[in-house]
């Protein structure tokens, strides 16, 4: 089975995306980064971090930081980044947490560039 993908035009605003999972699943999702011509993002030498956090602001806004997870592929010159949650990692309360990606470049300039809802569903088959 396919990971799930979504194309994301970088911009100087995080772009809002909202996710849904359902408890225990730990397949692998990915995000292509593109330029406004719809060209990837050459996102060599860069590094990935998905944060899921209780509250918009995570610890800062209040909330709790429940996991973070750094990419799980080699981002290249396909502006394509993969995440790989463990099973623990989604083993949360069925709940709608929130969630934000950093990407730091070769450069080390950080910039949050995907944050919306991270929906965690019940799992019937256990």
């Amino acid at each position: 089975m396919p990971a799930a993908t979504a194309a994301v035009v970088a911009d100087f605003q995080p772009v809002a995306v909202d996710l849904c999972f359902t408890r225990e699943d730990s397949f692998p999702f990915t995000f292509t980064l593109e330029q406004p011509a719809g060209t990837p993002i050459d996102l060599t030498g860069s590094t990935f971090l998905l944060t899921v956090a209780t509250a918009p602001g995570g610890v800062e806004g209040g909330g709790l930081e429940l996991f973070s997870v750094a990419h799980s592929n080699t981002p290249g010159v396909s502006g394509v980044v993969e995440f790989t949650p463990s099973q623990a990692n989604m083993d949360e309360a069925e709940a709608d947490y929130f969630f934000d990606v950093q990407w730091t470049d070769a450069s080390a300039n950080v910039r949050t560039v995907i944050a919306g809802g991270f929906a965690m569903g019940p799992q019937v088959t256990q």
